[in-house]
């Protein structure tokens, strides 16, 4: 008996260990090779926000009002502005239209050693916001945000919180109210080093599984040619893309409240796709009667990513919309 109570404290010490001593030994190293801006291109545009290189796409206004809007547009988590290629020039027909990429993904700056803020956390988002709309909209003129997915969600929680400052939403399949918010409660688990080295690890199979999301966002999987795949996958060649993921991942962020929802008054307009099975079309339909001032529109034979998948009709509901989004 004795020597089985042994045995088990032995393999109990051997496991505790492995737990401490392995996560240091796991490549910290990453796969990426490039810095964001050889990976963007010389002709790609950057603007300097709190000591971070944020990458943006503009296209300008074409129409005849004196004071356009400023459209903007914010693409879900593992994408970037190319998401939006067949929908952002057709857009400058109602504002100046501009993209940007979200910390951690697409061309931005993925180091932040340094850096005075982190750049991963809500309100970080927020100001980072706050200063491109204060950047490109000199005129002061009205600001519409469109957002998809998980992009969705910062603009509604953007919406919230400065709502002086946001005339209409677009909110295309927006991550809202989804199960499994990540908040402050785990931070302590995150903070740990052995959890972040195995995450950062393990990070590096992100590709594959993101392929699947990716995959599972199309109705039409033949509409998913290897070109998009590789817009996708592209900024998977920058350093410290890993890192920056995790840093993103396990940054706490709010889950807004139906009483926060109720406050939205501006006007707003969701499109989802019939087929969303990433946030279900039931929920973004459910988000729509939440708030006070939205109009709905439900993408025949179109997925996550109706403004990928169904360009046209994308738009074709934006101008079917418009005259509610600025009556």
């Amino acid at each position: 008996m004795k020597i089985i109570i042994k045995l088990a404290a032995y393999l109990l010490l051997t496991i505790v260990v492995a737990l401490i001593v392995v996560p240091f030994l796991l490549p910290q190293s990453g796969s990426g090779t490039m810095d964001h801006r050889q990976s963007a291109g010389p002709e790609a545009e950057f603007v300097e926000i709190n000591g971070l290189d944020v990458h943006v796409l503009r296209s300008a206004y074409t129409g005849q009002d004196a004071n356009p809007p400023l459209i903007v547009l914010l693409h879900g988590f593992g994408a970037n502005v190319t998401s939006w290629r067949d929908v952002l020039e057709p857009l400058s027909r109602y504002g100046n239209v501009l993209a940007y990429d979200r910390p951690a993904f697409g061309w931005t700056q993925r180091s932040t050693d340094g850096l005075a803020v982190n750049p991963y956390s809500e309100q970080a988002g927020h100001e980072i916001l706050t200063q491109l709309i204060q950047r490109y909209n000199a005129n002061s003129g009205p600001v519409v945000l469109f957002g998809h997915s998980a992009g969705g969600g910062v603009a509604a929680s953007y919406a919230v919180s400065h709502p002086e400052r946001v005339s209409a939403l677009v909110l295309v399949a927006p991550a809202i109210q989804m199960p499994g918010g990540n908040g402050a409660g785990l931070g302590w688990l995150t903070a740990i080093p052995q959890v972040r080295r195995t995450a950062i690890w393990l990070f590096g199979n992100f590709t594959e599984s993101g392929l699947a999301l990716l995959e599972m966002s199309w109705h039409d999987r033949s509409k998913l040619t290897p070109e998009i795949v590789q817009l996708y996958t592209r900024p998977t060649e920058i350093q410290g893309w890993e890192q920056a993921l995790w840093d993103f991942a396990s940054a706490p962020r709010s889950n807004l409240s139906d009483q926060q929802l109720s406050n939205l008054t501006m006007p707003v307009l969701v499109i989802t796709g019939d087929d969303d099975r990433v946030v279900a079309t039931s929920g973004s339909i459910e988000l729509a009667d939440k708030l006070p001032k939205a109009r709905l529109n439900v993408i025949a034979q179109s997925g996550h990513l109706p403004h990928e998948e169904t360009p046209s009709e994308f738009l074709q509901a934006v101008a079917d919309a418009w005259t509610h989004l600025f009556p």
